[in-house]
């Protein structure tokens, strides 16, 4: 009967002590999970960038559009006048997602529904004097303003659309139009470079032809063609 009572107390002992052990191991567990947490959150804090995961990285910003954002001394206000059916209406959101984080607080933008928010899309179309139907951006810096229209940001083909089809997008060009008209609208001026016709020179309206390439290319830099 001794022997037995003196096992009991040292059997509960061990017991009590194997808790302790595993509750310690456990708090040891949740420190260390919270420690290592903290390190990444302080880490994403101070190394924070963004990631474009889309196929073709469409919204990634270039170079020039960073350096040219970062010369900005003021804020610039965006107005964006897009209905839901207009077929870039989500790539221009998201492409002004990237402006805004690339200009550090310097540009602000507001997205007006015009079919919704009719009062206050027919107060800003009559501040900055709008008279299209077309969707469009509103650039505003320092007084002056400026309009980008969404035929400008892409080439659209609706030749689908009278077997039902809806318009189809077949290149989103929102960076090189929105950037241009930035840089247009804060420089006030734009640089112009002349082409003289009259001597069997092709004609600027050929869409494929080298002339209309460099043209393109000549106004994406902000030249006036």
């Amino acid at each position: 009967m001794a022997d037995k009572t003196t096992k009991q107390p040292r059997t509960r002992g061990r017991m009590k002590i194997g808790r302790v052990r595993i509750g310690f191991n456990v708090l040891v567990q949740v420190v260390l999970i919270l420690f290592l947490m903290a390190m990444v959150n302080s880490f994403a804090f101070k190394h924070y960038a963004r990631w474009d995961f889309s196929r073709d990285q469409k919204y990634a910003l270039s170079g020039k559009t960073k350096r040219f954002l970062d010369t900005l001394k003021n804020k610039m206000r965006i107005t964006v006048f897009f209905s839901p059916n207009t077929p870039i209406t989500a790539d221009v959101q998201n492409l002004l997602t990237e402006y805004q984080y690339a200009g550090k607080g310097k540009i602000d933008v507001e997205h007006i529904d015009p079919e919704r928010n009719l009062s206050r899309a027919k107060e800003l179309f009559d501040k900055y004097k709008v008279v299209t139907d077309e969707s469009l951006l509103v650039l505003d810096y320092d007084g002056r303003n400026k309009t980008v229209k969404a035929s400008e940001m892409a080439d659209v083909d609706q030749s689908g659309m009278a077997f039902g089809e809806g318009p189809r997008v077949t290149a989103f060009k929102g960076e090189q139009a929105i950037t241009s008209a930035m840089i247009d609208l804060v420089e006030g001026k734009k640089k112009t470079l002349g082409y003289v016709t009259g001597h069997k020179e092709p004609p600027l309206s050929e869409g494929t032809s080298p002339i209309s390439v460099l043209k393109t290319f000549i106004e994406n830099e902000n030249i006036k063609f």
